[in-house]
């Protein structure tokens, strides 16, 4: 890796990489504490992998390597790719399916990073349909879809590159999975401006080797820039967080990869829950049995809440907000509270009153299969046995207070369930044990909301 890159990386002699305890490796700093801030790091333009980088290697394949090139094409007709990180991967898998089947030219002069992506640990959890949790059931999904992408590809090397077949003993599944996981976690996105003259810019989904190895800390100690002369990349020593001479112990570089620690999309890029320095961290937390729990809570027999909150496109689950030692709801992400509503009831014959049929049809198949519906309002809602015509404030003390003390029921019960030892169920624990005891309500617009599975009108 050393040698590919001594063209491509320039280096502060104070720059080396190795293993960190934050894992894998890590870029570290030892050297004089500098009075201003400085470069200790340029990666040259050359050594970046993005979409434009990685079409004019494409083009040229077609000259230099037609074979490659057909792979290359290949891989990205047939899996479809739909987002910048998607066609990186396509790339990647092309070049490291040619590089195991014996290709040289091009792939063997990538085989250091080939490599170092086929090393890369990334302790994405194991997903599972049968958990409880839909965090876990998702990647579950994901792992399949992926298999089934794998499934096609090795069908078509089989096909269209016969002379190499059979593909999967060159490239597996498990090394097509690591792939994904590794590009997955190595992105970043680098900026570009649009011309020499504005200060409008654009980011590019990027692979760049040398700063890939910088770990991530909410108290980051370093950023990286692009030089707009050269368009080199440029990561750069904050001298305000070199606190003491660092000739005394060795700086580790710290970059941020996102401002907001969403634990669930930490955990499915990076495979690590980051450690808390008193920054927001943000937990998705849908309730497990849930219509049970809220008939029990409420003492009531069969009421299916689960759909009601559909109609009301509210979500049986509540967006944590960690901050320091405090544990809040946002209610900007889902307005939780509104289950607690007085008197609402479900209207089992909501399609009664239904004129158009394709309507009916819509509306039950978002009943019957999705997390919210779409639709000419909550037909599926009775307050007080007659139509939900009012509005409901969910930040209303008293739904905020019942609500609270069902969360604080329904976490006690689910800490009953996670035996799992994986970090992120570790977390999850350790979180909801904090919920059983204590929770604020706030309203922060600026966070993403809960994900969940609709069909729009």
């Amino acid at each position: 890796m050393d040698a590919w890159l001594s063209d491509k990386v320039q280096l502060h002699p104070g720059i080396a990489v190795h293993s960190s305890e934050l894992g894998g490796n890590g870029i570290f700093y030892n050297g004089e504490k500098p009075e201003s801030d400085i470069v200790i790091a340029t990666i040259s333009k050359r050594a970046v992998f993005d979409y434009e980088s990685l079409l004019e290697t494409l083009n040229t394949l077609k000259v230099e390597d037609p074979q490659l090139s057909k792979i290359v094409v290949g891989f990205l007709t047939s899996l479809e790719p739909s987002t910048e990180t998607e066609v990186l991967m396509c790339y990647f898998w092309a070049f490291m399916a040619a590089f195991k089947a014996g290709s040289t030219g091009y792939v063997s002069s990538i085989g250091p990073y080939l490599n170092l992506l086929e090393h890369t640990k990334v302790d994405i959890p194991q997903g599972n349909t049968e958990d409880d949790d839909w965090f876990i059931q998702s990647l579950a999904s994901v792992f399949e879809a992926q298999r089934k992408k794998y499934e096609t590809i090795v069908e078509w090397l089989d096909s269209e590159i016969s002379e190499k077949k059979p593909w999967s003993q060159h490239f597996s599944f498990d090394l097509f999975w690591q792939i994904y996981k590794a590009i997955k976690s190595r992105v970043l996105e680098i900026p570009h401006s649009l011309s020499e003259d504005s200060g409008d810019f654009v980011t590019n989904i990027s692979l760049v080797p040398y700063l890939d190895y910088a770990n991530h800390s909410a108290e980051k100690n370093a950023y990286f820039d692009v030089d707009r002369s050269t368009e080199d990349i440029v990561l750069k020593l904050d001298h305000t967080k070199v606190e003491k001479s660092p000739t005394e112990h060795v700086i580790e570089i710290l970059i941020s990869y996102s401002p907001i620690e969403k634990i669930q999309s930490f955990m499915m890029t990076y495979g690590f829950v980051p450690r808390n320095h008193g920054q927001m961290q943000v937990f998705d937390w849908k309730i497990r049995d849930f219509d049970n729990l809220m008939n029990q809570f409420n003492e009531t027999s069969n009421v299916p809440y689960r759909k009601i909150g559909k109609w009301l496109q509210v979500i049986p689950g509540v967006q944590l907000v960690i901050q320091d030692e405090s544990i809040k709801i946002n209610l900007a992400a889902n307005p939780f509270t509104i289950f607690f509503a007085d008197k609402l009831t479900y209207n089992e014959h909501w399609a009664s009153g239904q004129t158009n049929d394709n309507l009916q049809k819509i509306l039950q198949l978002q009943e019957d299969n999705f997390d919210i519906i779409h639709g000419p309002g909550p037909l599926g809602v009775l307050c007080d046995g007659d139509p939900l015509e009012t509005s409901i404030d969910p930040s209303s003390p008293e739904l905020v207070e019942r609500a609270i003390n069902f969360l604080q029921m329904a976490a006690k019960s689910e800490l009953r369930n996670i035996s799992d030892e994986s970090p992120y169920h570790q977390f999850k624990k350790s979180l909801l044990q904090k919920v059983s005891s204590g929770l604020t309500v706030d309203c922060i617009d600026d966070l993403e909301p809960i994900p969940i599975n609709q069909i729009e009108l």
